[in-house]
């Protein structure tokens, strides 16, 4: 028998990790700085662990490959990221809403795919929901760090992003 992860979430609301959709097509970790690590694509960690549900623009059945980076910072005040997961989404045909982020013109990732990483994860994707195009969504344990950084490769997408929310 399975055993069941009991998930308990905070009372803060999801946040966006861009304010506008990321169109990079590189998934480099960043090097360690001195600099806390902010701006696009950066949010604070909040929790034990993080859910992300991923969206992108062009069209259904276009990929992505992202990568949920953490951040840690050392008492001598160096900051430093790590992978934690690398996974592969795919839009379906699931829209977000027109005047909210996601917008209408925003595709909801319906499958999510390991690629690599060390983080503890679990995916909900179409193909365990039993219908597609159903927003996927990975949850991963934060392994700590305090903040987390998503970068990717935008592939056949457009554009990428995810709305996070912190357990």
């Amino acid at each position: 028998m399975a055993s069941q992860m009991e998930i308990i979430t905070n009372e803060e609301g999801p946040v966006i990790f861009f304010a506008t959709n990321a169109t990079t097509s590189s998934e480099a970790i960043p090097a360690q700085t001195t600099t806390e690590p902010s701006g696009s694509g950066v949010v604070g960690a909040r929790g034990n662990g993080i859910m992300l549900w991923p969206f992108g623009t062009n069209a259904a059945n276009e990929n992505a490959d992202l990568t949920v980076v953490g951040w840690w910072k050392t008492p001598s005040g160096m900051w430093f990221a790590a992978k934690l997961i690398g996974f592969r989404c795919t839009l379906g045909t699931d829209v977000g809403l027109s005047g909210s982020v996601p917008a209408d013109t925003d595709y909801w990732a319906d499958t999510i795919d390991e690629v690599d990483g060390t983080a503890s994860y679990e995916v909900m994707s179409a193909a365990n929901q039993g219908s597609a195009n159903t927003p996927a969504w990975i949850y991963l344990d934060g392994k700590g760090c305090n903040k987390y950084e998503l970068v990717g490769d935008k592939d056949t997408q457009a554009s990428f992003n995810a709305v996070a929310k912190f357990i």
